[in-house]
């Protein structure tokens, strides 16, 4: 079993953005490490850069 890392979740987040691009994602995270990870938070930043809150195409809660 591959185990899960912050590297397969932005490439998920990705193929989700892909495969919606015209609607904002809401995902529930469970609290793991790699969830919380810096590398999860800059690419959340990189994604909603100069967007405000209720535009972000991504919003993360746990």
């Amino acid at each position: 079993m591959t185990r899960a890392t912050h590297s397969h979740t932005i490439d998920y987040l990705r193929y989700l953005l892909n495969e919606s691009p015209d609607q904002g994602l809401l995902i529930l995270c469970d609290g793991a490490t790699y969830h919380r990870s810096k590398e999860i938070q800059d690419f959340l930043a990189e994604v909603n850069q100069g967007l405000a809150a209720e535009q972000w195409k991504i919003h993360c809660e746990r």
